[in-house]
């Protein structure tokens, strides 16, 4: 991967770590880092036509603050500021898994050395999605979603707008954490209800939509945002 010009691979990382060990992080240092994040922000428009030609439906562009960044740098441990791959890129949000499985599919192709990070199966604190990391020439992450993946996130993030961003991290009451992951897991058996029919579905996953549709209303109560 290319750096910021006039830094080296090895420069951008120690960059990285000064930004994650400072509390006052100097201006210098700082404008550094908004010069590398700009690199990012600016192949932005490039990527998004051929985004939106290849697959046809809307594209959020979405890309880091410097904030963010540094935030990013303190939550991870060890975080290479080089390995970062998401300070620039898209979400696309499709109906259902099948139509998850297709795009992705078609980027991969479109993109062949993307590598694709499959969170539905083994998700990252609950979270799911698929990520598509293409080159471009720098990482640029597509975060492909369902609907009710994106349900969950927007309401993910508006929990933790509530009670502290450790919530998306494993964090926070532990009674709001647990409704939160329970919910993720209702709305992925939804979505493998969905996309599988009711004839297609083991009785594994009937049942156990069955039993989280019973505890659904105390969950939601929790998850409620006053």
């Amino acid at each position: 991967m290319s750096v910021e010009p006039g830094l080296s691979k090895s420069q951008l990382d120690k960059l990285g770590s000064r930004l994650r060990t400072s509390t006052d992080p100097e201006d210098a240092d700082l404008v550094l880092l908004d010069r590398y994040r700009e690199r990012f922000v600016a192949m932005n428009d490039t990527v998004l036509e051929e985004l939106q030609e290849l697959t046809g439906v809307a594209i959020e562009s979405r890309h880091k603050s410097v904030p963010s960044i540094v935030a990013k740098l303190r939550r991870r441990q060890p975080a290479r500021l080089s390995a970062i791959q998401d300070l620039a890129g898209a979400r696309i949000l499709v109906w259902d898994l099948r139509a998850q499985d297709q795009l992705v599919e078609k980027l991969a192709g479109r993109y062949p050395n993307a590598v694709v990070d499959d969170k539905r199966r083994q998700p990252t604190f609950n979270y799911r999605a698929v990520h598509v990391i293409i080159e471009a020439p720098l990482p640029y992450e597509v975060q492909v979603r369902t609907l009710n993946q994106q349900t969950w996130a927007q309401l993910s993030e508006r929990l933790a707008d509530r009670y502290g961003f450790e919530l998306k991290y494993g964090g926070g009451p532990q009674e709001v954490a647990a409704a939160l992951a329970e919910y993720s897991e209702f709305l992925a058996a939804a979505d493998r209800l969905a996309a599988y029919g009711i004839k297609g579905a083991s009785d594994d996953l009937t049942g156990k939509i069955r039993s989280q549709v019973e505890r659904l209303p105390g969950v939601m109560e929790t998850l409620r945002i006053r």
